[in-house]
C-alpha cells in the first residue's frame, strides 16, 4: 500500500464514513476522493463524519477517464452484489494505474457460509475463482499485479497509562499475537496493462 499508494490520487469507492480515506490521507499522503450510496447502512455516521463523502447512485461514477491513480474498494463489492461488474467496468475506465480490492469470499465450507449470511444477506459473495474471471471480463485493461490472504503474522506491544478513579494505578502492557490467516478474507491489486502489451489476462500466484 505505501509502495502503491504513497502521495498518490486515490477513489475510495463504498467509503462508509471515510476512515480508510482518512487513514490514506494521514498515513500515506494520499489524495483521496470518497464515495458511497445515499442509501448506505452506515448513512447516519456519513453524515455526521467530519470528512466529505460524496453520494452517487451506485454504479456510474462521474469522473473522467483516468483520472485517479488509483481505485480503491475495501470490503465493497459484495455489498454492491449486482452491481458489483458495473463498478469494476467504472474502476477499469477511471484507474490510471492500480484497482485495489478485498473481498469476502464464498468459500466450501458451511460455517463461512453462515457467516456470509449473517454479515449481508443481500450481498453476493464469490469465490476466488469467480473474482478473477470477473476481473478479466470487466477490467480488460488491467492484470492481475498481486493478491493474498488477509491475516499475515504479527505481533504488537503498546503500553498504556492505567488509571482508576483518577488514580495512578502503574503500566499496563497488552501484547497481541496472531497467525491464523483469515482463509475467507482475501486482497487483490489489479495494474493497468501497458499500452503496447496484448492482451493476454495473467494471474500472480498466491
Amino acid at each position: 500500500m505505501r509502495r502503491l499508494l504513497h502521495g498518490r490520487s486515490v477513489l475510495d469507492i463504498g467509503s462508509g464514513n471515510g476512515f480508510i480515506a482518512a487513514y490514506l490521507m494521514a498515513g500515506l499522503n494520499a489524495s483521496v476522493t470518497a464515495v458511497d450510496i445515499p442509501y448506505s447502512y452506515q448513512c447516519k455516521q456519513i453524515m455526521h463524519s467530519p470528512l466529505r463523502v460524496n453520494f452517487y447512485e451506485g454504479e456510474t461514477i462521474r469522473t473522467p477517464a483516468k483520472s485517479f491513480h488509483a481505485v480503491l474498494f475495501n470490503s465493497v463489492l459484495h455489498h454492491a452484489a449486482g452491481h458489483a461488474p458495473a463498478l469494476l467496468s467504472e474502476a477499469d475506465r477511471i484507474a490510471q494505474r492500480y484497482i485495489v480490492l478485498n473481498e469476502d469470499l464464498d468459500v466450501e465450507t458451511n460455517d463461512i457460509r453462515v457467516r456470509n449470511q449473517k454479515h449481508d444477506g443481500q450481498g453476493i459473495f464469490r469465490s476466488d475463482a469467480s473474482w478473477r474471471q470477473l476481473f478479466v471480463e470487466r477490467c480488460p485493461h488491467f492484470a492481475l499485479y498481486a493478491t493474498g490472504y488477509v491475516g499475515q503474522p504479527h505481533y504488537a506491544r503498546r503500553q498504556f497509562a492505567f488509571q482508576h478513579e483518577g488514580r495512578d494505578m502503574g503500566r499496563l502492557y497488552l501484547s497481541v499475537h496472531g497467525d491464523e490467516k483469515r482463509r475467507f478474507l482475501k486482497w487483490y491489486v489489479l495494474q493497468r496493462r501497458p499500452q503496447h502489451t496484448p492482451h493476454n489476462h495473467s494471474s500472480a500466484a498466491d
